[in-house]
């Protein structure tokens, strides 16, 4: 039985051809256009991104996030997203503490928790599209429902 969002979710066109529900809470960041874009929403514990042109794949995902030290891959795996073939892989990125002390800030602590992140990346029409979810690894299961409302809601039209 699958648990009731703990999120309040809006449905948003984010390109042509392409709906999804982001958290209705958390005013998004959107850049570029129909070709090429991204499209960025979240709090400070959920976040999701919806990026979308030529050369969105997983490989170009999994470059960037071996820059991170730590960081772990799941296994790739295949998928479906709007009834499209699709590429599936989780990403556990640590977490830190940091101390800062000076400038306007004053002194204190940051602390980011331990991430994983499931992306998705599929085609619309002959457009490469990525899609992620990210949550704190250790609230992953109490926001289970909102990464499978996340992901599920991804409609996709010609």
């Amino acid at each position: 039985m699958v648990q009731d969002t703990l999120m309040k979710w809006q449905s948003r066109e984010v390109r042509p051809g392409l709906t999804v529900d982001i958290p209705a809470d958390a005013p998004p960041a959107v850049f570029g256009g129909a070709d090429a874009g991204n499209f960025i929403a979240g709090d400070e514990l959920i976040h999701v991104g919806i990026f979308w042109g030529p050369g969105e794949d997983l490989s170009l995902w999994r470059a960037n996030m071996a820059k991170v030290q730590g960081r772990t891959f799941g296994a790739e795996t295949s998928g479906t997203v709007c009834g499209r073939p699709a590429r599936r892989m989780e990403v556990t990125v640590p977490g830190h503490s940091a101390h800062f002390s000076g400038g306007t800030s004053g002194e204190g602590y940051s602390v980011t928790p331990t991430k994983v992140l499931v992306f998705f990346a599929f085609e619309l029409g002959a457009t490469p599209v990525v899609v992620y979810f990210s949550a704190p690894s250790d609230e992953r299961e109490r926001y289970l429902a909102d990464e499978l409302h996340f992901l599920t809601s991804i409609k996709c039209s010609p």
